[in-house]
This record gives structure tokens, sequence and C-alpha cells, in this order.
């Protein structure tokens, strides 16, 4: 570092902007994070304004990939034009998983919570409120239940939209391919300036050489060579460690 040149630390720190720029362009050019799949109960021929409706709606060719599942609701607010709605909505869940289609199991039977419903004026459609979370993909199909329980006392309910949100599966391998390269990296430096440091005692290493490599290793724990486990393995511990 003290040895370098002003036109050497001018190149350095420009190849740096360029491996930055890079970096953000590829990642607003990369795959959606998410993928959503949404639907209106009026549109699946359910009327959710009455206790006893209930909503039945799938979800299919899901795998490890997909990492995790979202359903959450967005409700319709038919006096949007005249008033904002500030309340709270019973609501019943159920979820259920199949491998073949034809056999359910049950995930969450008859879920039961008051959930707070915020709806602006002007704006049709309500806050959406998250009324399922599966960490893990266990089924290639699941089918979700859904009841508002004290839906006739609300007469602002116009419909309600109801959304499926899983993990992209191109962003998914975008991320492990982008983990991977970036670990073989590091490993790759770290051998070499360990081969490099060989050459002289621990007691001659300079401070900067010092840290570098505290810092290659803790760069190698970043890139977390587990990570493809947190996909794969159906456990909180990958979860921890890649924290």
């Amino acid at each position: 570092l003290y040895d370098m040149s002003k036109a050497t630390l001018v190149g350095l720190f420009t190849i740096f902007l360029c491996l930055f720029s890079i970096s953000v362009i590829i990642g607003a050019a990369g795959p959606p994070i998410f993928d959503s799949y949404q639907t209106t109960a009026l549109s699946q021929g359910v009327d959710m304004r009455y206790n006893t409706s209930q909503f039945n709606w799938e979800i299919q060719h899901l795998d490890k990939l997909n990492q995790m599942l979202i359903f959450k609701v967005a409700l319709v607010n038919g006096r949007a034009a005249r008033e904002g709605i500030n309340t709270r909505l019973t609501m019943k869940t159920s979820l259920y998983g199949s491998k073949d289609g034809f056999a359910f199991n049950a995930i969450v039977v008859d879920k039961i919570e008051s959930r707070k419903i915020k709806c602006s004026q002007g704006n049709i459609h309500c806050d959406e409120v998250a009324l399922l979370h599966e960490p893990f993909v266990h089924y290639p199909i699941y089918r979700v239940d859904v009841r508002f329980l004290n839906a006739e006392e609300e007469d602002w309910i116009q419909d309600a939209v109801f959304i499926w949100r899983v993990f992209n599966h191109s962003f998914t391998l975008f991320e492990l391919w982008f983990r991977f390269t970036f670990l073989v990296l590091t490993f790759v430096m770290l051998v070499w300036f360990s081969h490099r440091l060989r050459a002289y005692k621990s007691s001659e290493w300079s401070i900067e050489q010092k840290w570098m490599t505290a810092l290659l290793f803790s760069l190698l724990a970043y890139n977390n060579p587990l990570f493809p486990l947190t996909i794969l393995a159906d456990s909180w511990f990958p979860e921890f460690l890649d924290v």
C-alpha cells in the first residue's frame, strides 16, 4: 500500500467502482424474488360477505426451490370513495398439502385469528394481511380454506383478493450460483494470499496482512458454504447459520 503510485491507486479504485456497478446491474436485471398468484373470491363464485361462505384454492407445481409459502388476503372496500376502514375481522384458515392432488394431509386446521384490517380512503384495496406462512415447502400441491366469521357485520366488504407468494425458481438458482461463485473466488484468494505469506514469519506480518487474513476467513464464512442446506433441509439450523 505504501509503495503504490497514484496511478495504481486510481486504477484499483476504478476497478472497485466497475465491479460495484456490475453487481448493481446484475441485481436490477436479475430475476424477480417472488412469484405471486392471485384471484378474487367472486371470480371463484364465492361471496365472502356471508359467514357461511368458504373460499378454497389450490397452488400446484411447487418444490424445494420455492423455499417458502406465504398466503395473504386484501379485502376490497366497497365504500372506498366515501371513507376509510379500520376494524378487525375474525378469520378461520386451514391448510392442506398433497403429493398427488388426491390425498391431502392437514397442516393447519381451523386456525381462528382476529386480524386488523386497514383501508385508506380513496383506495379500493385494503392493506394485505398475512394468513399463513410455511417456512418450508414439503408438498408440490397446497390447498387453503378460508372463512370470515363476522363478515356479515362488515357491510363495506365488496370482495376479497387472495394471494399466494413463493420464491421465484430462477431467483433461487441465481442466488445459489452467485453465492457459490464468490465462495470459490474467496477460497482461491485465501489460498493464494496464504501461499504468498509463507515467505515471511507470522511475527513479521504487517497489521494489514494480519487483518486481510482475518477478513478473508470471515468472508468465507459470510458466503456460507452450507447455504444450500437452507433450501434442501427442513430444519431451522441451516437458517440459523446463515444469519
